[in-house]
C-alpha cells in the first residue's frame, strides 16, 4: 500500500506540477515508467492488459473493465483510432490524430500555450517516449501528445480527471505503461 500511494504521490506531483523530474539542466521534464507503473497495478490488484494501436506502433496497459468502443465511420474521419470506456466510472480514454499541419511537438507546445482553456503544460518521457502533457480543467480532461512521422499529433486523453478526487489513478496508471510496441 505505501508503494502505491508513493507511486500515485510521484504522479500527482508530476501531472499537477508540484514537483518534476529533472532530466537535463536546461529542460524540466516529468518522466513515468511501466516498471513502477506495474508495481503500483499489481498492488492495487487492478486487473488488465496491454493493448495494441497497430496505426501508430504503440501499446498501453488497461484495466480489464475499460471496453473498447466500436468506432463509426465518422469516429475514424474525425482522427478517432481507439476509444475506451469504463461503463460503471464513466472513465474514458481516447486515442485520436490531431492533423497539425506537420507542426513539431514543440510548435504544438506553444499553440496550446496560446489557448486560455487549458493549463499544467508539461514535457513529458513516457518509457522513453517523448510527449506533452496538459489539461482542460472545464471539460475535466488530461491528454498526452506525442508527434508522428507523418506530421499528426497522437493524442491520449483521459476523462474525468479532476483535483477534488483519486481520478487520477487510473489514468496514471495507462499513463505510465504507454510505450512503443516491440
Amino acid at each position: 500500500m505505501k508503494k502505491r500511494l508513493a507511486f500515485l504521490l510521484a504522479v500527482l506531483m508530476a501531472v499537477f506540477s508540484l514537483g518534476m523530474v529533472s532530466l537535463a539542466k536546461e529542460k524540466n521534464v516529468t518522466e513515468m515508467s511501466w516498471s513502477d507503473g506495474e508495481k503500483a497495478v499489481k498492488e492495487s490488484g487492478i486487473k488488465g492488459s496491454f493493448v495494441t494501436l497497430d496505426e501508430v506502433d504503440l501499446k498501453f496497459w488497461i484495466p480489464n473493465d475499460y471496453k473498447a468502443t466500436t468506432l463509426t465511420k465518422a469516429d475514424k474521419d474525425e482522427g478517432y483510432i481507439a476509444y475506451y470506456e469504463n461503463p460503471k466510472t464513466k472513465g474514458v480514454v481516447a486515442v485520436m490524430y490531431v492533423d497539425v499541419k506537420g507542426m513539431t511537438l514543440d510548435e504544438y507546445k506553444k499553440e496550446l500555450k496560446g489557448m486560455s482553456e487549458v493549463t499544467e503544460i508539461e514535457d513529458c518521457v513516457l518509457n522513453g517516449l517523448e510527449c506533452v502533457g496538459y489539461r482542460i480543467p472545464d471539460d475535466d480532461t488530461m491528454s498526452l501528445s506525442f508527434s508522428t512521422e507523418n506530421g499528426y499529433i497522437l493524442e491520449i486523453t483521459f476523462a474525468p480527471v479532476t483535483d477534488d478526487d483519486d481520478s487520477i489513478e487510473i489514468p496514471a496508471y495507462i499513463m505510465s505503461s504507454i510505450m512503443e510496441e516491440e
